[in-house]
């Protein structure tokens, strides 16, 4: 029994074809993490001291976790941040303040 798996074709906004399809979902992805980022006043790929509900303070850079790769649009319960490399949920931020 043979079975076909057909490749997914991403397409630039230029319609653009033929770039690598995982750096364009990447891309794709980055824009949709900026824009949540964006609407909750968190200063991604800022330098920043976030205070999680545990009580541990990190100093770092604020990105998106990129091990997240599965994130969907289900507002802060997929979306996932990271500083100095810890990995965290928007649900466990206490406070986030950019320094």
């Amino acid at each position: 029994m043979e079975t076909e798996q057909p490749e997914f074709e991403f397409i630039s906004e230029s319609g653009e074809q033929g770039r690598d399809g995982l750096q364009c979902w990447r891309e794709q992805r980055r824009a949709m993490v900026s824009e949540w980022a964006l609407k909750l006043g968190l200063p991604l790929e800022e330098k920043v001291e976030v205070t999680l509900i545990c009580g541990q303070t990190f100093r770092g850079f604020l990105l998106p976790h990129e091990a997240d790769l599965f994130a969907r649009r289900r507002g802060e319960k997929g979306f996932y941040l990271e500083v100095d490399g810890v990995p965290f949920g928007l649900s466990e931020i206490v406070s986030c303040v950019k320094v």
